[in-house]
């Protein structure tokens, strides 16, 4: 689907962040060779995920091939990533029939914020499973509105437009406070946030790699310190560039100060046994 003028099929470009594309879900691809598009989207691909973009420009360079990317899908694609490889393929993205959203359970029934969500991604490529926060100045305050694509029809990639019916749903707590939490959010804990990455996401990331040399990851670690300082960001970090599940458990919720809960009651259990399936 990719018409090459010069620019090899596969070839693969330097995925980098630029922040004039926030919230677009778009890429501008840079190339020392002419780029030909049969089509204004493209598919990323990177170590197994894919996602859709729109392509709003095609730029001569001489340096190396680069696609300048809206954050939010580099960090879907990649992670924390420095500058990762990734290959594309343009092809045409058809309108969604339906789509399926997840938002904020405080959100998910209001009328106003739901039609204010559609408007703004009228015209995007959505992603099954793609996950991004919609900024917005609302009554004066600023606002953050997670927002998690469930699922499209066709999938796994679709275009909404005015005809889309569109479907919303609740987050869970835990994934609302992920979405969007990335390590260039947290300030001042540099040591905390290596080691954390050392002990806990290279070892999840680049497993093959870590168990050939014999290094064998620790099973389990504790951040301690008052409340406050970002232990919890740490985690919902972590999380979100591992796509894993966060739990996110009280200490009230375990144990309880009344004897009329005591530790093995049907709520604790329930604490306990919730993430014994991931």
């Amino acid at each position: 689907m990719l018409t090459q003028q010069g620019a090899a099929a596969g070839e693969h470009f330097q995925l980098v962040e630029d922040p004039g594309l926030q919230g677009t879900l778009s890429v501008i691809l840079r190339s020392p060779r002419p780029i030909t598009l049969a089509h204004p989207a493209v598919v990323l691909r990177h170590r197994g995920k894919q996602c859709a973009a729109l392509v709003e420009a095609v730029e001569g360079t001489q340096a190396e091939p680069q696609i300048l990317v809206d954050g939010q899908l580099k960090a879907y694609l990649a992670g924390s990533a420095s500058s990762p490889s990734v290959s594309f393929t343009a092809f045409a993205i058809e309108p969604a029939k339906w789509v399926e959203l997840q938002i904020a359970a405080r959100l998910a029934g209001q009328t106003s914020y739901e039609a204010w969500i559609k408007k703004r991604l009228l015209g995007k490529p959505l992603t099954q499973g793609l996950e991004f926060k919609l900024y917005a100045l609302l009554g004066g305050e600023a606002h953050e509105v997670p927002v998690r694509v469930a699922a499209t029809e066709p999938s796994p990639f679709a275009q909404l437009d005015r005809d889309t019916e569109v479907t919303f749903r609740p987050l869970t707590r835990e994934r609302e406070s992920v979405i969007g939490t990335r390590w260039s959010d947290i300030g001042g804990l540099d040591k905390a946030v290596i080691t954390v990455r050392e002990l806990v996401e290279f070892p999840m990331r680049y497993h093959e790699v870590m168990a050939e040399i014999g290094i064998e990851p620790p099973k389990g670690i504790l951040l301690y310190g008052p409340p406050g300082t970002g232990k919890t960001l740490i985690a919902r970090a972590l999380a979100n560039e591992l796509d894993a599940h966060f739990f996110f458990i009280q200490g009230p919720e375990i144990l309880s100060a009344y004897l009329s809960r005591p530790a093995g009651s049907p709520a604790t259990r329930k604490q306990w046994l919730g993430p014994r399936p991931h």
